[in-house]
């Protein structure tokens, strides 16, 4: 049964031999907080303009890791190939990062942020740590390492086995 009073769903089941209790379901319940964690740490980007979320998430991954290869900004994010680069080829365009020859193999790209791309990357970063602040003060450590550790199961267990 749904906490929120506007769906009633208890009387619709009724006859069904299946009903999929959606709050215990986790690719649901994951997905809703996945919303939930994107639409508030993007906010800032999208509501200026400067970003998409697909663009976001590229910036924050070569933020993060420093030069990489497009192949592995795909990886990290779990974005698509083409995903990722429609949301480079924007960011390139727009100056935010740059493909430079890697030292040790020159036909190899990297992809590196400018400085405007560093600065913004910055404040989102920032932005984000925020977030993640607040959201980590709700939660005692036990219970914070043991959300990190089943995390770290699950994302685990779907590279070995996807559904």
């Amino acid at each position: 049964m749904s906490k929120n009073p506007s769906i009633d769903s208890s009387s619709s089941l009724k006859g069904r031999k299946i009903a999929l209790n959606l709050q215990q379901f986790l690719p649901f319940r994951t997905h809703r907080i996945a919303a939930k964690l994107a639409a508030s740490g993007s906010q800032l980007a999208i509501m200026t303009g400067r970003l998409s979320l697909r663009e976001w998430r590229v910036l924050a991954v070569v933020g993060s890791v420093g030069e990489c290869q497009q192949r592995g900004v795909g990886l990290l994010s779990a974005m698509d190939p083409a995903t990722v680069s429609r949301a480079i080829a924007g960011l390139i365009k727009r100056g935010l990062i740059e493909q430079v020859a890697s030292q040790s193999d020159a036909r190899t790209k990297l992809l590196k942020l400018t400085p405007e791309g560093e600065s913004i990357y910055v404040e989102l970063a920032e932005e984000r740590m925020e977030l993640q602040e607040r959201l980590r003060a709700a939660f005692t450590d036990l219970e914070w390492m043991t959300l990190l550790m089943m995390l770290d199961k699950l994302d685990f267990l779907l590279e070995i086995e996807p559904i």
